[in-house]
């Protein structure tokens, strides 16, 4: 089953590939593919009844205003004329430049007004449509001229005259709007998914996963967003070489996401290493990459390749979820390079759904399984809790608490009444902290001190707590160092006392906190299992799911020291 789901999701972008795509203009149009680019002054050089000097004929997309003031003449034969029924003629201009129509030497329409300077030209729209009466078409040869220049440019365009035909009117933005229209259909649900696991990580706040998976979901619909705009709004074409930089920016920004969220489930011991291979390049060569179609599409693809680097030892190892997660990895690169402009046209938002939706399973199963084991983690968490309570007010506790209280009381009122106190500190913390899942960090060290205080009463030998490092806005489940002291002053015999020491340690992924306990004689040392480490592990588990550790073991003077790793976010 799983081997067919790898074949579905690598055949998906194959389909995509090889199925027709619509052309932006879409039917009944009668699109210009070559013209004569006339450079002068001279208006009257450039029309029909004028003469040729200075003009070459040029293919359409390499027809240039950008800083320069050209007329550009063609020639068409009304038999090829579309004729939509009940729809009016248009001639169309889509061209990052001013432009005004003439048809067979009349005037049409302007859009802007072109100029030989800055100060002379007024910009006009990216997209620009004007009506062509029918009485102005004569049979056989008609002579179509556009006047055009282009200063207010903010960068220079490697192809910045994309359209001129003669169409049914309106029909260029309507056929625009519809070659984006299923991308915009599917945007909706990444909107949706988007938002919702940034929901997820803003109430819960334990992985980061889903706050990239947010983030990938967002960066897509904003780049189909810039990608879209041309088709939903009519803007001035100064604003085009914005709108390709925002679509570029959002494509690096989207590939730099997918390579931390990718590198954070299938790597993360190596994440940093994979978000260095693939944002150093993403930032500093895609940039540099010819047109500004290649930018975004460099971006995606190293984005894909470094995310699949990422995948492939778990996919190689038989990670099931890694396997699939490589398989659509493997597709969306695939049709980065086979359909090249064309996908980040409209196919990347087809091939984003498909690994976006992969990736979106995975993390929904992902965190099913946490709050699973974060349920059975409560569930051990609350036995082991009504244990830790009873064995701090066990009878034997008591007891042997009061015997010594006894004879302090009798021998020596002021320690006597010390001891009453450290008690009474010692229960009223254990029943403040019981129903809580997190505590202040400051706040377990009293906790660690009043229970040493009433060990040194009954052992008569001083236990000290040395807090070597401040503990800051950390919190931590209530109850682990004092277990971890009573686990040392259970399996331990300390005949001089002893100072325990609690060590905090800033790292790169959060913070290490060190309990080191005191040399004592003991055959049974400080052991790793039993319910006081359970206790630990429970708690870590139900606070912070995988991303909190508990490692313990022997000093070679004896003593014992435990780490306790909390994630960062942990203060």
């Amino acid at each position: 089953a799983m081997t067919r789901l790898i074949l579905i999701i690598l055949l998906i972008p194959l389909t995509l590939v090889s199925a027709p795509t619509r052309a932006q203009l879409g039917p009944g149009m009668l699109a210009i593919t070559r013209a004569h680019v006339c450079e002068t002054a001279d208006a009257a050089a450039a029309l029909p009844n004028g003469g040729r000097e200075n003009c070459v004929e040029t293919p359409l997309h390499d027809i240039d205003a950008q800083g320069r003031e050209i007329w550009v003449r063609m020639t068409i034969d009304s038999e090829a004329l579309p004729n939509p029924a009940g729809h009016p003629r248009a001639v169309a201009v889509s061209a990052m430049a001013a432009s005004s129509i003439y048809w067979n030497g009349r005037l049409l329409g302007s859009n802007g007004q072109p100029g030989a300077n800055l100060a002379t030209e007024t910009p006009g729209l990216m997209d620009y449509t004007v009506h062509l009466p029918s009485e102005l078409i004569l049979d056989g040869e008609n002579s179509l001229v556009v006047h055009m220049s282009s200063h207010h440019g903010i960068l220079r365009a490697r192809h910045p005259t994309h359209v001129i035909a003669i169409a049914p009117y309106g029909s260029v933005r309507t056929g625009i709007l519809s070659y984006y229209l299923p991308a915009i259909m599917s945007a909706g649900a990444l909107l949706l998914a988007g938002l919702y696991f940034l929901g997820l990580f803003a109430v819960e706040r334990r992985e980061i996963g889903p706050l990239l998976l947010s983030m990938m979901a967002l960066f897509a619909v904003g780049q189909l967003a810039a990608e879209s705009l041309r088709g939903l709004v009519a803007y001035s074409y100064t604003l085009h070489i914005p709108r390709l930089i925002m679509v570029g920016v959002f494509g690096g920004a989207f590939s730099i996401t997918l390579i931390a969220f990718i590198s954070n489930r299938f790597a993360r011991h190596r994440q940093r290493l994979f978000l260095a291979i693939g944002a150093l390049p993403i930032l500093t060569l895609a940039p540099f990459a010819p047109g500004f179609d290649a930018k975004p599409l460099v971006a995606m693809l190293i984005g894909s390749l470094v995310s699949l680097l990422a995948v492939a030892a778990p996919a190689w190892r038989g990670d099931v979820s890694a396997r699939v997660t490589a398989a659509a990895l493997a597709g969306f690169a695939t049709l980065v390079v086979v359909q090249n402009a064309e996908f980040l046209n409209r196919d990347f938002f087809f091939a984003v759904c498909i690994l976006m939706g992969a990736l979106f399973i995975d993390q929904i199963l992902i965190l099913r399984q946490e709050r699973q084991a974060r349920d059975a983690a409560t569930r051990r968490s609350s036995q082991l809790e009504l244990e830790l309570l009873r064995r701090g007010i066990a009878p034997h506790f008591l007891m042997n608490t009061l015997n010594c209280l006894s004879e302090w009381i009798e021998s020596d009122p002021k320690s006597g009444l010390k001891l009453i106190e450290a008690l009474g500190d010692q229960m009223r913390s254990l029943a403040t902290i019981s129903d809580r899942d997190l505590i202040p960090l400051e706040n377990e060290p009293d906790l660690v001190r009043s229970y040493l205080t009433i060990m040194s009463y009954r052992s008569d030998v001083p236990f000290t707590l040395e807090v070597q490092t401040p503990t800051g806005l950390l919190q931590i489940p209530p109850g682990i160092l004092h277990t971890l002291a009573e686990n040392a002053l259970r399996h331990n015999h300390y005949a001089e006392g002893g100072n325990f020491i609690l060590d905090i340690e800033a790292t790169d992924t959060g913070h290490n906190l060190s309990f080191t306990t005191p040399p004592g004689g003991s055959s049974r040392k400080n052991e790793s299992t039993g319910k006081g480490h359970a206790y630990i592990r429970g708690k870590l588990q139900q606070a912070y799911a995988r991303t909190a550790r508990f490692e313990t073991g022997a000093n070679p003077d004896g003593g014992w020291t435990s780490v306790i790793s909390l994630p960062a976010g942990s203060a």
